[in-house]
C-alpha cells in the first residue's frame, strides 16, 4: 500500500519531540508499504530552519525507507502568535504544492494540530484522476485548545474560520481518528460526525526502548535520587500542557520523601 502522511511536525533525524508518526512510518515501511511524508522545515526544538532548507520551497529527502517532502515554513513561527499564524499559512501553501508532486497514494492521513494540515491532505487525496480515502487525525482539539489556553478568543473571525475548517474536515474525511475517547465524545456532542465515522488509535510506547534499568546507576547518584521512586515528565512546558497537575500532585505528596517528580524540557542549543 502507498501511504501518505501530512504532518507538519514530523521529526528530523535526531530531533527531540513526539515520534508517533516517525515510528509508525518506519514500521509500515518495514512491513513493505511505500510511505511518503509531507512535513515542515522548522526545527521545533529551536524554532529555526536548518541551513540546508534555506531558500527552498520543497525539499525531497529520505528518512531511512521513508520518502519525506520538507516544505517551507516561514521563520516567523517562533516569534509571536501572529508569526505562527503566518507560518501555518506558509506551510499550507508549500505542503499543498508538495501534495501535487508526491507519488499517487492509496490512502492519506492528515494529522492535526495544526488544523491546516487537512488542506494539503485533502488536496493529495482528492485532486487526482483517482480520488482516494483520507483520514483526519485529531491529536488535539483545534481551535478549542487554543481558546482554553487564551491563544484565541471565542467568537473572533479567526476562531470561526478554524471551527469552519474543522467542520469541513470532519465532513470530507473518510474516517476520523482520535487519540482519546474524550475527543470523540466532544466532537459527537457538537454533531461534527456520527460515531461510525470515528476510530481510535492511541499513542503507545515501545517497551523494549523504555524498559527501566537498575535503580543503582550513575545518573541517579549524580541527581541524588538514590532508591526513590521517580515520576518523570519529558516534553513541552507550555500553556497547553497542564503541568499544574504535577505541581498539585507534588503538594499532595510533600510528606512522601521517597517520591520525586522530575520535569525535563529540551532547551535551544
Amino acid at each position: 500500500m502507498r501511504i501518505l502522511i501530512v504532518h507538519q511536525y514530523y521529526l528530523m533525524p535526531g530531533q527531540p519531540g513526539g515520534s508517533r508518526f516517525n515510528e509508525m512510518a518506519r514500521l509500515w515501511a518495514e512491513q513493505g508499504h511505500q510511505v511518503t511524508v509531507i512535513a515542515g522545515t522548522i526545527d521545533y526544538a529551536s524554532g529555526k530552519v536548518p541551513q540546508r532548507y534555506h531558500g527552498r520551497w520543497v525539499s525531497k529527502e529520505n528518512d531511512g525507507a521513508v520518502l519525506v517532502y520538507r516544505c517551507h515554513v516561514p521563520a516567523t513561527y517562533a516569534t509571536s502568535y501572529v508569526g505562527r499564524m503566518w507560518a501555518f499559512l506558509g506551510f499550507t501553501l508549500s505542503a499543498s504544492t508538495a501534495a501535487l508532486r508526491v507519488p499517487p497514494p492509496d490512502i492519506v492521513i492528515a494529522t492535526s494540530p495544526p488544523l491546516i494540515a487537512t488542506i494539503p491532505g485533502w488536496v493529495a487525496a482528492r485532486v487526482s484522476r483517482h480520488p482516494v480515502p483520507w483520514i483526519f487525525e485529531v491529536r488535539d482539539l483545534w481551535p478549542e485548545s487554543a481558546i482554553t489556553t487564551g491563544v484565541l478568543t471565542a467568537g473572533s473571525p479567526l476562531t470561526r474560520l478554524l471551527y469552519g475548517l474543522e467542520r469541513w474536515a470532519c465532513r470530507s474525511a473518510s474516517k476520523i481518528n482520535v487519540l482519546t475517547p474524550a475527543f470523540q465524545a466532544d466532537m459527537e456532542k457538537r454533531a461534527l460526525a456520527a460515531s461510525t465515522k470515528f476510530c481510535f488509535v492511541p499513542n503507545g510506547a515501545d517497551v523494549e526502548s523504555f524498559w527501566p534499568g537498575p535503580r543503582d546507576n550513575e545518573m541517579r547518584r549524580q541527581l541524588g535520587w538514590g532508591d526513590r521512586f521517580v515520576v518523570m515528565y519529558a516534553g513541552a512546558h507550555g500553556r497547553a500542557n497542564a503541568l499544574h497537575q504535577l505541581v498539585d500532585a507534588a503538594v499532595e505528596l510533600r510528606d512522601r520523601p521517597d517520591i520525586r517528580a522530575a520535569l525535563i524540557q529540551i532547551q535551544e542549543g
